[in-house]
Formats: structure tokens, sequence, C-alpha cells
């Protein structure tokens, strides 16, 4: 017990040559192993030779207040590569997995009600939620407290610039049984692949045919309203996650509690690569029937968030008109007359826009030239008019 406390890996050998109890607790009744204390110091070494060696990896160490269960070898691992700021080492994480007879030992719970796979996802730690996926853990097991799986927080705590590659994408949907779980906040899996950019993740969720791509959550949010107002990440957006919840969606209407809808997201781009980005999934929106001039609480449609951002493109597809010879495409039209409840148009809310900016370089001053051209001379369609209905999201009961 003392060598693997103090990471003694020559002393931890002589005893596994001998024959000693490896599941022996340690004094004081906190019910530790020699495994789960080279865990808990992170010795990856004595950990493998450990696990390999025929210790015990289900035993939990006792916590002495609560008399619970505070966590498996694998469960320490997981925990001390995170407070360390490290990742832990495949190779112990593997020779802890296979030390398990069945699946079921990969399920353990802590005394929060949590499996080991869910500590790892909660961390980020995509490759032993992988191992684990791999080895038949159940990716569905809920938090009692949150309602959350570990896909849940793996998509939530990954890597923003690494995003699930499609075949990670695909093995983490196969071995879910029920892949639209909610949680206590009506949130689903699609939902966070949404909101952090996961496109491979929600492509292989929707082509599964097991989920409903127009769930809301308790404020009304859903996956394409998420995926719009996501962050961008260096790697850049990508959009066939976009396009298959465009496609599959029954509503693209639906408002969140704000009355936003996903295309005013779509064009409320918060950076030039955002713009860019976000004007072909405004262009799909437009092409599948979207509601152009559907307005917010605010009175404020989406082409009014499109102007204000500086989103040329998402102007132009949603007036369906051109610039610098770029062409029409045969799209809908929005209408640019109609004012929000502060009676400004879109074209006000593009002054307002260019007034807050104290210095324009060229290629701005010309995008905003170019915004101004569209809207100034877009005709009003003759079907437009102005929407008076209120928003139709109400809150989850």
């Amino acid at each position: 017990m003392l060598a693997a406390s103090k990471g003694n890996n020559d002393s931890l050998q002589a005893l596994i040559d001998n024959h000693a109890n490896l599941d022996v607790t340690r004094a004081g009744s906190d019910g530790k192993t020699a495994l789960i204390l080279a865990a808990e110091q992170g010795n990856s070494q004595g950990v493998t030779a450990l696990a390999q060696a025929g210790a015990n990896p289900n035993i939990q160490g006792i916590d002495k207040a609560t008399n619970k269960a505070t966590g498996t070898a694998l469960m320490a691992l997981i925990q001390q590569a995170h407070d360390s700021g490290q990742k832990p080492d495949v190779t112990a994480v593997k020779a802890l997995i296979n030390a398990n007879p069945t699946a079921a030992g990969l399920n353990e719970l802590d005394q929060d009600g949590r499996t080991a796979m869910m500590r790892a996802a909660s961390f980020g730690q995509k490759d032993v939620v992988m191992a684990l996926v791999d080895a038949k853990a159940n990716p569905d097991i809920q938090d009692k407290q949150t309602g959350r799986t570990a896909i849940m927080d793996l998509l939530a705590n990954s890597d923003p610039n690494k995003p699930l590659q499609r075949f990670e994408a695909e093995a983490l949907v196969k071995a879910s049984s029920k892949p639209d779980l909610e949680d206590k906040q009506h949130r689903t899996a699609l939902m966070e692949a949404g909101k952090h950019g996961q496109g491979q993740m929600i492509v292989a969720l929707v082509d599964s045919k097991r989920v409903n791509v127009d769930k809301q959550d308790v404020n009304g949010r859903t996956a394409l309203m998420e995926l719009g107002s996501s962050e961008t990440p260096a790697t850049g957006v990508d959009m066939s996650g976009a396009k298959s919840l465009i496609h599959a969606s029954k509503d693209l209407n639906k408002q969140d509690k704000n009355g936003k809808t996903a295309l005013m997201e779509m064009c409320q781009a918060r950076s030039d690569s955002e713009v860019d980005a976000f004007s072909d999934a405004v262009r799909e929106m437009n092409k599948a029937g979207a509601d152009l001039n559907k307005k917010d609480t605010n009175g404020k449609t989406a082409l009014m968030y499109a102007a204000a951002s500086g989103n040329r493109q998402g102007v132009r597809y949603l007036l369906d008109t051109d610039f610098a010879s770029a062409g029409k495409v045969g799209l809908h039209k929005a209408d640019p007359s109609i004012k929000d409840n502060k009676q400004m148009s879109a074209l006000d809310h593009l002054n307002a826009a260019i007034a807050n900016v104290t210095t324009l370089s060229g290629e701005e001053k010309k995008r905003y030239d170019d915004i101004t051209d569209m809207l100034k001379h877009a005709p009003v369609p003759p079907h437009a008019a102005p929407s008076t209905k209120l928003p139709d999201w109400q809150p989850k009961r």
C-alpha cells in the first residue's frame, strides 16, 4: 500500500511477483486499494501493472463523512489527469478497462451518481470516452441531478478546435440506444452539438433518424438556433451540420423565448469569418421556405440582424439581389420596409451600426456600401406584409 501511494513501482512489482493480495484496503477505512492510490498519484506504470496482475478495478474508496463511494481507480486516474492539466495515459486507461470482466463494471457510479465516462466527458477527455464506448460502456446513463449524459458533456467540453470526426460521431450514436434523451433543461445531445459547432455529430445524429431536430429546450432553443449562435472555431464552421438540420426540420420558423428564429441567429454573425460561414445557411433556409419576415419580441427581422451585422451575403440571400455582378439565385425576397418596435428599418439598423464604427477599412466601407445599395434599391415584395403575430414560443411545463 505504501509503495502505491509513494509511486514505488519496483516495490509494487515485488508484491505482484510474490502474489500478494492486491485488493487489500488501506488502514483508516477509506477503502482505497493500491490500485486506487496508484491512480490518484497518476502512476500510469503502477496502474497498468496492478490491473494486468488482476487487481480489482471496481473497488471504490469510501468517504468517511458520508460513507458513500468516492470512485474507482479509473475515475481517480481521470480526475488526477484533469487536476494536473494532462491527458490520462491511454495505456493505463485501457488496462483498467480490460481488467473488467464485463461492461457492467464500467458503469459503476460514484457518490454523485456519475460514471467514469461521465467524469471523462465533463473534462473533455475524448480518448477516454471513446475507449469506454469501444468497451461497450453505457453512454445513456443520466446524471441524477442534471439529467445529462456523457455524450452531452463530451460535446459541451471538447476542444472546439478539434471537433469530433465522422467515425467518432457515428460510434457514439451507434452506442446510444436513446440518442434523443433530454436533460432537466430539456436539452439534447443534438442541441449541444449545435451549440458547440460539432458538425459531424449533427450529421450522425440526424442520419440516425432517431432524433427530433425541432425539439426546444426550456428557453425555446432548437439545435439549429444553437448552431447559428455558436462561436466559430479556428478550424472554421462545418456547414454540413447546418444543412442536415435545415433539410430535416419540419418547422424552420420556431422561436425561442425572445422570439428569435434560427434564421435570425444565422444572420447575426459576430465576426467576418462567421459572416462568410453562415451566409450559405441563410441561402439554404431561404430555399427551404423559412419565414423571412418573422419578427422577434423587439420586432426585428432576420434582414435587420443581417444589416446590423454587416452581413453582406446574408442581406443578398434575404433580398435575392446582387452586388458586384454576383447575380441572383432565384430565392424568396424579404421585405426591407418592415420596421421594428422602435420604428427602425433594416437600413436604419445598418446606418446605426456604421455610426458606431470609428474607423472603416477600404474593404469594410465597400461591404457597407454594397449593403446600403441593396437595401435602398430592393423592391418591396407585393405579397410581403409586416407580421403582427406574437412569437409562438411557450415555456415548457
